[in-house]
């Protein structure tokens, strides 16, 4: 009885203490995000909405980085030559090292100390390349390459999305797992395809080539993004020139934060009548306040997947889209192909408005022609008098 007694006791405690526990109790997620070695990063913040943070606070790991309080920021050790922090809390480290990889925190103090906000990162270093996103609409699918010429002949594949084993290919035997079985392929050459994507499909995938002994090859990561529209825009420049990024929805009254991105890479952000522009974008980008970003002097490097994000002051998102920037690699040759098709059309146009004209003239001439045959006919028609009035003139003339 007594047992049953406290066991109630304990239970009607933990009902009343357990929402408290929830509260106290959060759970970070950590954002991967990839880097190439020695170029340019930068780690923004998923939350937009700060006017309530005095204070923000970068940490790789354990170690203070950067603090920013009353817009001026206090760099620690040697992140001073390398880090830069924007009035938005966004990151950006330049000339990247190896050393650089690891886990990074971001916190956002309130005006008495207290932390408001964190978001956790990992900071992956590639040596290779730039990783580059990739935009597939749901429910279709979508090929993820390994960009090696030599895959066919690496022994050992692993693909991950984040830290879970997609595929692995071991002497060329592959094993799938989770459901991915169901809806995976990989090819030969070390390919991904993935079929009836999904909202969860969005993230990290990374392509690991080991050798026999287990000596780890090369890595490349893909930036998979889905949408649920195939509604974007396609944007061409010129190289050297300037390009227009616009945003089709113009009622953009309630949005107070609008942010262009270049694949998870930040470009400019209009946030409350302030501009901000991330990186080398600082001296080639130009946002105006009605969310249109303009991009001088582009070259190839410029091309690809750009989305703007508008959100209200609550920080949720209001609107979004994307645009593809194609780059016309020969502006001369471009110019003198469109050239050379538009005389090819003038040609042709005016050749066949001229045999139609011919076509006209011939049926107006015939037409002429035949009404004039008809008129030259009724002129040589004599009028033939009746024989009967001559006879009886011949008869009266006899009998007389």
């Amino acid at each position: 009885m007594f047992c049953k007694a406290g066991l109630c006791h304990w239970l009607l405690w933990s009902s009343f203490l357990l929402p408290f526990l929830l509260l106290s109790v959060t759970t970070e997620e950590v954002t991967h995000v990839y880097g190439a070695l020695n170029s340019s990063v930068s780690l923004s913040l998923e939350k937009t909405s700060l006017l309530h943070s005095s204070d923000i606070i970068w940490k790789k790991e354990d170690s203070l980085m950067v603090k920013f309080q009353n817009f001026t920021p206090i760099f620690y050790e040697d992140y001073g030559t390398r880090v830069k922090i924007f009035p938005d809390g966004t990151l950006s480290l330049a000339k990247t090292l190896k050393t650089d990889e690891g886990k990074y925190t971001v916190l956002l103090l309130d005006r008495s100390g207290n932390v408001t906000h964190e978001e956790q990162y990992f900071l992956f270093i590639t040596e290779n390349k730039e990783v580059h996103p990739v935009y597939i609409i749901l429910g279709s699918s979508v090929f993820l390459h390994a960009g090696n010429e030599n895959a066919q002949s690496t022994p050992d594949i692993r693909w991950k999305k984040g830290d879970t084993l997609v595929v692995r290919v071991k002497n060329d035997v592959p094993r799938f797992y989770d459901d991915y079985r169901y809806r995976a392929e990989i090819f030969t050459n070390g390919t991904l395809r993935l079929d009836s994507t999904r909202e969860r499909d969005s993230g990290i995938y990374i392509v690991e080539r080991f050798d026999r002994h287990g000596k780890l090859l090369s890595t490349e990561a893909h930036h998979l993004i889905t949408i649920k529209n195939a509604d974007f825009q396609k944007v061409y420049g010129v190289l050297g020139k300037s390009v227009f990024l616009h945003v089709s929805n113009k009622n953009l009254l309630n949005g107070i934060d609008i942010l262009w991105k270049r694949g998870t890479v930040p470009v400019a952000r209009l946030k409350e009548s302030t501009v901000f522009y991330y990186g080398d974008y600082e001296n080639k980008a130009n946002i105006f306040t009605n969310g249109t970003l303009r991009l001088d002097r582009i070259d190839d490097a410029d091309s690809g997947p750009y989305s703007v994000v508008v959100s209200d002051a609550n920080g949720r998102n209001i609107h979004s889209e994307i645009a593809q920037l194609l780059m016309m690699t020969s502006p001369g040759i471009e110019t003198g192909s469109m050239y050379t098709a538009g005389v090819i059309y003038g040609i042709f146009r005016h050749f066949v408005t001229s045999i139609l004209v011919l076509i006209f003239f011939v049926g107006a001439l015939r037409c002429v022609i035949k009404k004039l045959h008809l008129h030259i006919g009724k002129e040589k028609e004599v009028p033939i008098q009746p024989k009967q009035d001559t006879e009886t003139e011949v008869l009266s003339t006899t009998e007389f």
